[in-house]
């Protein structure tokens, strides 16, 4: 697997896409550069559906990635984890995050987590943030492209009534 190094370019918000109302989906990496390839991948996914993202690095610390989140005052987060047992450090990351900002839905891909024994852990995290969890690529790209129409929806009908 060849993974080729992002571009300045392609860690920057799509203006046009912004400019059309599209929301961007910030995807942080949770530990590794494993997370990092995961998310890049998903990104390049939900670019396919017109939903630009914009990953972070993988090798800045937990409180430079939230302090980050706030500064681009993120609405739609992606933290993705390989490690299963990351489970515990990726569900107060996702606490953190939503303390900070309240408004962001949160999607939390824990992709190796293994189908058994695995509700407890998703419980937490869901439990303590609010948070959405996906267990797979598939899953979360079905989830996060269902919540955004969603909510494009929502925004457009409250638009029409104004």
């Amino acid at each position: 697997l060849t993974v080729a190094k992002p571009t300045d370019k392609e860690q920057e918000p799509d203006l046009e896409k912004a400019a059309q109302g599209h929301p961007e989906i910030i995807v942080v990496p949770c530990l590794g550069e494993g997370d990092e390839v995961v998310g890049r991948i998903l990104g390049r996914l939900l670019e396919t559906e017109a939903i630009g993202t914009r990953i972070l690095p993988w090798r800045t610390l937990r409180a430079e990635k939230i302090q980050r989140l706030k500064e681009l005052e993120a609405r739609w987060v992606v933290l993705s984890a390989i490690e299963s047992r990351s489970a515990i450090s990726v569900g107060k990351m996702a606490y953190s995050i939503q303390r900070l900002l309240p408004d962001a839905v949160i999607f939390v891909g824990l992709w190796s987590l293994p189908k058994e024994n695995a509700a407890r852990s998703v419980r937490k995290i869901k439990e303590s943030s609010g948070t959405v969890v996906s267990t797979n690529l598939h899953e979360a790209l079905r989830g996060i492209i269902a919540l955004i129409s969603a909510a494009e929806k929502e925004s457009a009908a409250s638009v029409e009534t104004a």
